[in-house]
Parts: structure tokens; sequence; C-alpha cells
């Protein structure tokens, strides 16, 4: 368990962290980590930047803005002289193009007129108690497209068919993070995929030279077995065939 701390995010999948989340803390640098993000990079995110002036500086609720190297006293006190790092989420000025601590590229929205809430003002409630504000916070990464989508479903608005998700469902659970509904579905489209292994072994058994002979030799193998009372062939091609369809529909 963690304790939750003003604006911390896991430094590998930049998701804000809650109270009963799971997190790991770099011993070196104190660098938060999910657990299952930190297992999957086998270290701390940030080991690059240990024993350097970027190192990783854990969060405080009395901390005050980490001064950028180069950066004046005048700039640090300067009000709204400074902007949060989207990567590593440090302050930096406001106008810095590049973190200085991360070395990454910050989009600088004062030149550019960009809405990362994608027109959903950050006091709208999403349901459940949840606002526009918060989401973005958790959801972190592409905002501008998913909050109207969650705002159009707490409005009725259906969901859309996605064709990767239909193609390969268990690939995209797996992108959205989501392990345990990934292996789940990968585990039924194998299984589905073993009921077809009788009728595999008899077609492997024969050469076809186009689609339309081997589908004949299947209705005729089917109908041969249904003749003989063995329903089991049919019963188990047509799970192993429409299975997967049900499945990513």
């Amino acid at each position: 368990m963690s304790l939750q701390q003003e604006r911390q995010n896991c430094v590998v999948c930049k998701a804000y962290i809650f109270e009963d989340d799971d997190i790991v803390y770099c011993p070196i640098c104190g660098a938060p980590h999910h657990r299952e993000c930190y297992n999957s990079v086998g270290h701390c995110e940030l080991q690059h930047l240990h024993g350097t002036p970027e190192q990783y500086q854990k969060k405080t609720s009395n901390s005050t803005v980490e001064e950028p190297t180069g950066k004046s006293k005048t700039h640090r006190n300067s009000g709204n002289s400074v902007k949060m790092c989207p990567y590593c989420m440090k302050k930096v000025d406001k106008d810095a193009n590049v973190c200085p601590y991360c070395g990454r590229h910050i989009v600088n929205t004062a030149y550019f007129n960009i809405d990362l809430s994608g027109g959903v003002s950050d006091d709208t409630d999403l349901g459940d108690g949840v606002t526009a504000g918060q989401a973005k916070e958790f959801v972190f990464v592409n905002t501008r497209r998913y909050l109207p989508k969650f705002f159009a479903f707490k409005e009725g608005a259906k969901t859309s068919f996605n064709w990767l998700a239909f193609l390969i469902p268990q690939g995209w659970f797996f992108s959205r993070k989501m392990y345990k509904a990934g292996a789940l579905v990968f585990t039924i489209l194998i299984a589905l995929q073993i009921l077809l292994f009788p009728l595999n072994m008899v077609l492997n058994q024969n050469v076809f030279t186009d689609y339309s002979e081997m589908s004949l030799y299947v209705m005729n193998y089917l109908n041969e077995s249904m003749a003989n009372g063995d329903y089991f062939p049919l019963v188990m091609t047509l799970i192993g065939t429409i299975g997967p369809i049900i499945v990513r529909i």
C-alpha cells in the first residue's frame, strides 16, 4: 500500500496513484511505481538518473518548487512562472520546451491553444461522483479523446465498434493493460481452436485443389457422421467455428 501524496504518478505508466494502489518505491531515489509496472521493467524506471543532479526526489506535502539547473530564484518565486512536466511531474519554467529533469519535450500550451480536456470542463460530473478533472489526472494520456467519450457515455451514448478489438481481442485487452480480461479471452479462443482439432486431423489426411473441394469434403464427412448417429463432429465443428465469432463480438 502507498501513502497517497499530492499529484503523485507512477513513473512508468504515468497514471495517478491512489491510496489503495499497490506501490513500490525505488530504494535509491524514492520514485513511485505500481508494483505491476515495476515488475515489468525489473528495476527503477529512472535508474539512469541515479547519482545525477536530475535524480528523482520524492515529493512531500511541504515540498517547495524544485529549481531547474540554471534558473534563478526570480523565476522560482514569480507566481505563475512554473508549470508541471507531464512526464516526471516536476515543476519547470513555464516557457521551457524541454524538461531539465527528464529531458523530454514539453508542449507549451501558452503558444499552442490545446484543450487537454477535449472541451469538457474539469468540474463536469462523469458519473459516480467522478469529475472530468479527476478523470484527467487518472487517465493522463490522450485525455482529449477519452474525456468526451466518458461524457458521451454518461449522457447515454452507445459504445462504438472497434475492429482491432474484434480481430485481435486479446491483444486489444493487453494494450489497454486489462491483463486478466486479455488472458481470459486468449484462453477461451485457444480452447475453441482445440475443438476443431479432430476435424483438422481428418482434413490433413487429404489434399485439396481449392476451398470449395475442401468444403464439400467437410459437408460429406459431417453428413456421414450424423447418418451413423455420431453428432459429436458436428457439435464440435459448430462450437469451434461460431464460438470465436461470438467471443469477438
